[in-house]
């Protein structure tokens, strides 16, 4: 609802980002102790709240016309909703950055572009999903540094990278731009080092006199041959 074009607007497409937000009445908070201490003792969930009233999801555009508060100490009289903690503001991959606020914005907004396309474990589940191609770290580590959102969605389990040890120093010019020197004896002991699984399919069939196909492992040397012979 937008009050200074007295109009409301609707808007329907999919894929909308929204999020949730605490609901603030007459300068105070619905959500009251006692369902937060129903929700510790499981009595109530996250859908509850939202079945409630005391939760609500808002997108970009209802934000537009909403007072949020960060903390409740600074509800007012007009506040219309408030965070339900103030690192929710940042998404998933712009929470995994440590210490956000002393980079500068473009940076964290490239971390969050390069952030998706990091090699890491995938899961506990290789060798069992339907993934024709995987990329996958062999020695993943934990992050020396570690924020609540990394921690809320169980990211060092799983990691995506590596621990580098970065010394910023000229050496005769071959530092120009984005080059780097690394360490031979790092990367002898697998440092950056990742595999890629494929996954192959065969249909086995099995014919009316009895016969069946089956799975034979090749022999490497033979297909190697067979190769060469069908080059000459």
């Amino acid at each position: 609802m937008n009050q200074s074009h007295r109009a409301i607007y609707i808007a329907s497409d999919a894929g909308r980002l929204v999020r949730p937000l605490l609901v603030v009445q007459n300068g105070k908070l619905k959500l009251k102790q006692e369902d937060i201490e129903n929700l510790n003792l499981g009595l109530k969930d996250f859908t509850d709240f939202l079945k409630e009233g005391l939760v609500e999801y808002l997108d970009v555009n209802e934000e537009n016309n909403a007072y949020i508060a960060l903390r409740e100490e600074n509800l007012t009289p007009q506040t219309t909703h408030m965070e339900i903690d103030p690192f929710t503001i940042l998404g998933c991959v712009a929470g995994l950055i440590p210490y956000p606020h002393h980079n500068q914005s473009p940076r964290n907004t490239y971390q969050c572009a390069m952030g998706k396309q990091a090699i890491g474990s995938i899961g506990y589940n290789q060798l069992n999903r339907v993934d024709t191609l995987l990329h996958l770290m062999v020695y993943p580590q934990k992050p020396l540094v570690k924020s609540r959102t990394i921690e809320i969605i169980n990211f060092d389990k799983l990691p995506a990278g590596q621990n580098a040890s970065v010394a910023i120093m000229s050496y005769t010019g071959y530092d120009i731009e984005d080059a780097v020197i690394l360490n031979r004896a790092s990367l002898e002991r697998g440092f950056g080092r990742a595999v890629y699984m494929r996954k192959q399919n065969a249909n086995l069939r099995r014919y009316n006199n009895g016969a069946a196909d089956i799975l034979v492992p090749t022999d490497a040397k033979s297909s190697l041959n067979r190769k060469l012979h069908s080059i000459d």
